[in-house]
Order: structure tokens, then C-alpha cells, then sequence
């Protein structure tokens, strides 16, 4: 699981670029559920923040990684989430 001359566990590109694809993917989660009932922004964020609680699991399933890089990826996790959370529900009184 280790990559690169200095045995870094991750490089950046694939970590933004999935972090991309994962806020586009909170995009259209969104618009589905803003389509489909009342109060979009209250049920965004329950939904976004039980995904965010079950994304700390999944760093303990990679072998041999010392606590400290499972912090930092669990970290990247709560930066990800505050990004989608600031900018994809929309500000209204729906919800």
C-alpha cells in the first residue's frame, strides 16, 4: 500500500480526485433528494453526516497503517465533509 521514493502511503492526485468525484456525487444525492421531498437540507445533512461516521471505519481496514496516517485520512474525511456541506444544500426556508 506504500508508493513513492519517500514510502508515503497516498499521493495527492488520486486523494483530490476522488474527493472530487465524492462531492460531486453528494451534488447529485442532493438534487435527488431536494426533488423528492420537503426538507432537503435537514435530511442532507443527517445522510452526510451518518456517511461521514461510517467513513472513519474504512481506514482501519487497510493493513499495516500506523494510527497517525488513519487520523490524517479520517481528518481528510471532516475537510471533505465541511467543503460539501458549505456549499451543496442550498440556503432557503424549505429546509
Amino acid at each position: 500500500m506504500l508508493a513513492g521514493p519517500r514510502q508515503m502511503p497516498f499521493s495527492v492526485v488520486p486523494v483530490l480526485g476522488l474527493s472530487f468525484i465524492g462531492a460531486l456525487g453528494a451534488g447529485v444525492v442532493y438534487a435527488l433528494i431536494a426533488r423528492l421531498t420537503r426538507q432537503p437540507n435537514r435530511i442532507f445533512a443527517v445522510l452526510a453526516l451518518a456517511l461521514l461516521v461510517a467513513s472513519f471505519v474504512t481506514p482501519f481496514s487497510i493493513p499495516n497503517v500506523p494510527v497517525s496516517v488513519i487520523l490524517i485520512l479520517n481528518l481528510m474525511h471532516v475537510v471533505v465533509y465541511a467543503c460539501v456541506m458549505a456549499l451543496v444544500p442550498r440556503r432557503s426556508a424549505k429546509g
